[in-house]
């Protein structure tokens, strides 16, 4: 039998922090540049760099071992961890590039087809070069061709997902002198995609970044490129509020933009937001800053020499970043003290549970649930919004904890399992 003041008692210990989390970089034993990083589970994750460079780690980043790349000479640019032993890498640029897996976890490779950068989407995998966007049911087996069409002039660079079904295509078009923003937007998991009205833009800089915490919020990290060259104008646009505007003279994804900060502390090349509040943002001078609102504010979280490529969130609440010459630092979120505040709590039903959990008294908004054992082992997270009901029905009987993340706050509750 459940002893629910033994549950009351851990799960207050659970959401309390004592520790100050800190970047920490980790050995690679390599000067090769790692321009991204993907992580299967806690433990098992890959990165990838220049001169055919893949690191394979098995103990959440601990040490990393180079894997055999046999007769390759390329730049990996991309990196997809499928399972324990199918791991997709993308090479060379997107006027020629390649794609390449191995299916015994690291050990033998073999070019599969001709995109170099991927992304988890939908149920398969979506991956994009400079004519079009792919996608793969199946890891790679077979590949569709969308109908998307990207322009000789437009440029993509960043691909990614806030949700299985809704992805963002982002990059520049050139222009005479510069470079300005374009993207596109999917809401079936990239099989169909339709252009930004970048009309709805405040001005015409150049992307340097892109983040997406939730389907209907995105960050734009741009600069007024002059002549083809960054400038030292750098600016942080908020993107809210999309919806398609089917008119035959834009058949758009329009969009409400507000600039949030007109004075970055620098070019970011890389992001990732949490939420609408909390955010991350890799410079190319090698610094690394986070927001605790909305990017309205930045402060040092790490200050490097070399680079910042990558940053992204393995799903126990972990971050990675990438950089040159061989870096990659690691946070964790369970170990920092910087929570958004108020802490609520969340009533659930029915409780016990068998297999749909309903969540109520939260304010409406939308935000990442977690699922964490009663001893706060994290189990899984997902992206959820008002009105969701929660599968819990593949967990084995026994009490558990959630918690709601989002800029409202954080949001706490437990729930028995049948």
């Amino acid at each position: 039998m459940f002893n629910p003041k033994i549950i009351l008692l851990l799960s207050g210990l659970f959401f309390t922090h004592f520790a100050m989390a800190q970047w920490t970089p980790l050995p690679t034993n390599t000067n090769e540049d790692l321009y991204a990083i993907d992580f299967l589970d806690a433990m098992r994750g890959a990165a990838v760099g220049n001169n055919s460079t893949i690191l394979l780690t098995t103990d959440g980043g601990s040490s990393w071992t180079a894997a055999n790349t046999g007769e390759i000479k390329e730049d990996f640019r991309s990196v997809l961890m499928v399972s324990a032993d199918t791991i997709l890498a993308g090479a060379g640029t997107i006027f020629e590039g390649r794609l390449y897996r191995s299916i015994n976890g690291g050990q033998d490779w073999e070019a599969i087809f001709a995109v170099p950068e991927i992304a988890a989407g939908g149920a398969g995998t979506v991956g994009f070069d400079d004519e079009t966007v792919y996608y793969s049911p199946d890891h790679g087996d077979t590949w569709d061709t969308t109908d998307l069409e990207i322009g000789s002039t437009v440029l993509m660079e960043d691909l990614q997902f806030a949700h299985p079904d809704t992805g963002y295509l982002t990059g520049n078009v050139s222009g005479f002198t510069t470079y300005s923003f374009y993207g596109y937007r999917t809401v079936d998991g990239g099989a169909g995609w339709a252009p930004f009205w970048v009309f709805d833009l405040p001005n015409n800089n150049a992307h340097t970044s892109f983040a997406a915490p939730h389907p209907d919020t995105t960050f734009l990290f741009n600069n007024r490129f002059e002549n083809y060259v960054p400038a030292s104008e750098n600016q942080l646009v908020r993107l809210t509020d999309f919806y398609f505007d089917d008119d035959q003279e834009r058949n758009s994804w329009r969009f409400t933009a507000e600039i949030v900060n007109d004075n970055m502390p620098g070019l970011m090349i890389s992001s990732l937001f949490l939420d609408g509040s909390r955010g991350f943002a890799g410079s190319a001078a090698g610094d690394l800053y986070e927001t605790m609102d909305g990017g309205e504010t930045w402060t040092t979280a790490y200050d490097g020499d070399t680079s910042i490529f990558e940053i992204t969130l393995e799903e126990s609440e972990v971050l990675y970043a990438t950089g040159g010459n061989g870096l990659i630092l690691k946070y964790s979120l369970s170990t920092d003290t910087h929570e958004p505040v108020p802490v609520g709590t969340v009533r659930v039903f029915p409780n016990p549970v068998r297999d749909l959990l309903n969540l109520r008294d939260l304010p409406g908004f939308s935000g990442r649930l977690s699922l964490h054992s009663l001893n706060g082992q994290f189990i899984r997270s997902v992206e959820w919004t008002p009105e969701m009901p929660v599968f819990v029905g593949d967990l084995p009987a026994g009490a558990y904890l959630l918690q709601v993340r989002s800029e409202g706050g954080i949001y706490q509750g437990r729930f028995i399992k049948q």
